[in-house]
């Protein structure tokens, strides 16, 4: 090597002419190298340590004997293939991004809307309901009989029910509590006998317990266990329906209290829980910080993030007793401003393409601050969030 070597330019080509020559610089200390497949020609340069030629190339050599007519026929044919393989691949990626993107658009269009009423569960108020959404969430006991479910047909209100109950998750009797879920869906979900001759307007999710993590209602919000396993047997009662028929099951993804660490913990105690869950709620209620008006969004996108299945917003709200304390997870709004925070967010949701309803939480106030109703303490006086429920509804 020339005094000052420091590095060596390789030149690489096909042919002894040059065809399709490449450049590599390499460190003098290689003592090794190996051109690619298709270039059996190399000739050599010494530079300095900035690439600076020292002296002329050395001369092209044949380092293996030049490729025959039929080697070069069969290497371009294997590198055609390669590129029409990674063309085909780009090109099947783009057109399931494009079913995926439609998919989603047609889970915007039909994403529900609708009121947790609570306990409002005689004529006026059902009526009244059904002046603004086709969806109420209440637990399932106050629509038990066939004259209460005939109230919800008649205003084209469909139930997504809660079936909850107890103050132990632990101790509920778990063939029991799914014994009382399949016989409701028997009668009153979808393909019920209830709907024999009528418009089905039966319920296709079973929401299972309310807020399972919140210490204020169990006294063992921790127990996942406990908490899958009911899920489990719920599931596996429901066999007894015939499949169009059996609901999705709806089980809390933040535990309604603790955020998505409740999710993740209950996946990790029963991995196979997530092969039986047809959706996860979430109440991603505002708090008191500074987006309290958009709602705990990131209660929606960590649900999906983590399980890429459907999400269900089953209590999500902004009060609107002005002058009086904040709610224990919300500030007070003026009811204009409730009417803006429920619109912003069920178009946000809406936007997302996975997330199946928002529950707006609820029809009417109650105690002392909990103004979060769309009518007053007395159901008779609406606020705008009423209105504004009922252009959503006729948006979706």
């Amino acid at each position: 090597m020339p005094t000052g070597t420091k590095l060596v330019t390789v030149a690489v080509m096909k042919t002894m002419t040059g065809e399709g020559i490449i450049y590599k610089t390499i460190a003098v200390s290689q003592v090794r190298y190996v051109p690619p497949a298709g270039y059996p020609v190399v000739d050599l340069q010494a530079a300095t340590s900035t690439g600076t030629p020292i002296g002329g190339w050395a001369g092209r050599r044949l380092t293996s004997a030049a490729e025959t007519k039929q080697q070069i026929e069969a290497r371009e044919l294997k590198e055609r293939e390669a590129r029409e393989k990674v063309e085909r691949e780009a090109r099947e990626a783009a057109e399931r991004e494009a079913r995926e993107r439609e998919a989603r658009e047609h889970v915007n269009s039909r994403m529900r809307v609708g009121l947790d009423a609570g306990g409002w569960d005689w004529a006026s108020a059902v009526k009244d309901v059904g002046g603004a959404v086709r969806y109420v969430r209440a637990s399932y006991g106050y629509y038990n009989s066939d004259s209460q479910m005939q109230l919800l047909a008649s205003n084209s209100v469909t139930l997504m029910p809660l079936f909850t109950g107890g103050s132990s998750i632990g101790s509920i009797n778990r063939s029991t509590f799914a014994g009382n879920v399949v016989n409701w869906f028997k009668r009153y979900g979808h393909g019920g006998t209830f709907w024999a001759g009528k418009t089905d307007l039966g319920a296709t999710t079973a929401e299972i317990l309310n807020e399972p993590g919140n210490p204020y209602f169990w006294s063992d919000p921790g127990n996942y266990g406990a908490y899958a396993a009911l899920a489990t047997s719920v599931h596996d009662a429901l066999q007894a329906l015939p499949a169009p028929d059996r609901p999705a099951l709806l089980l809390s993804y933040d535990g309604g209290y603790g955020g998505d660490s409740y999710g993740r913990a209950l996946v990790k105690a029963d991995p196979a829980i997530t092969m039986i869950v047809g959706g996860w709620t979430v109440h991603p209620n505002g708090g008191h910080g500074s987006s309290s008006a958009q709602a705990n969004r990131p209660r929606v996108t960590e649900a999906y993030a983590d399980t890429h299945q459907p999400v269900y917003v089953t209590e999500v709200g902004w009060p609107t007793a002005t002058g009086k304390e904040a709610t224990g997870d919300s500030l007070q709004w003026s009811e204009s401003q409730q009417a803006a925070n429920i619109k912003g967010f069920v178009l946000w949701a809406r936007s997302l393409g996975y997330v199946d309803a928002v529950i707006d939480f609820n029809y009417a106030d109650y105690g002392r601050n909990n103004w979060y109703g769309v009518v007053d303490t007395s159901g008779t006086k609406h606020k705008l969030a009423y209105a504004t429920l009922r252009g959503l509804t006729a948006e979706g």
